[in-house]
């Protein structure tokens, strides 16, 4: 497995190649017992994944830390090409899937109202590139959020090994 990050102000940029086949990762983006496996950083689970992966689509997705504080977030689907692309406005949440600020969320900083994460796969030799933009983050929060995307994938990568 081999991992490129790059950040700008806004964006964490990570491409991550898998061994695994494409199928599997486009899977674990859009199947919820397979996101559940791998979605948040080391110290999260996933114990709610409601996903409706398809054009104007919406997930309703939780984060929950070792104390059972849980984070929400909604995602709606722009685009939807099977096993090749998922582009999507990710949003921070109530339990229901209504849309709340990122301070609200318990988030510093100065967010914009929209998050879009685009998702490419391309599959070479058995194995997956995945490359993965994530924009619209506070300056002072794309290190942390580069931190909790790329253990997310090391969790991801475990879960394909099972």
């Amino acid at each position: 497995m081999s991992t490129q990050t790059a950040t700008m102000s806004d964006t964490v940029r990570i491409t991550r190649t898998f061994n695994a086949p494409v199928k599997a990762i486009w899977q674990a983006w859009t199947e919820a017992g397979k996101a559940r496996q791998w979605w948040g950083p080391n110290d999260y689970t996933c114990p709610v994944a409601n996903m409706d992966v398809r054009l104007g689509g919406k997930s309703l997705m939780a984060m929950e830390d070792k104390d059972g504080k849980r984070i929400w977030s909604t995602a709606t689907y722009s685009e939807v090409e099977p096993m090749r692309r998922l582009v999507f406005q990710d949003r921070f949440s109530d339990s229901q899937g209504n849309a709340i600020t990122p301070n609200e969320a318990g988030m510093p900083g100065d967010w914009p109202k929209d998050q879009v994460v685009t998702v490419t796969l391309e599959e070479k030799n058995g194995r997956t590139e995945m490359d993965l933009t994530h924009t619209g983050f506070p300056p002072e929060v794309v290190d942390d959020c580069t931190k909790g995307w790329n253990e997310s994938f090391d969790k991801l990568a475990s879960s394909l090994e099972k």
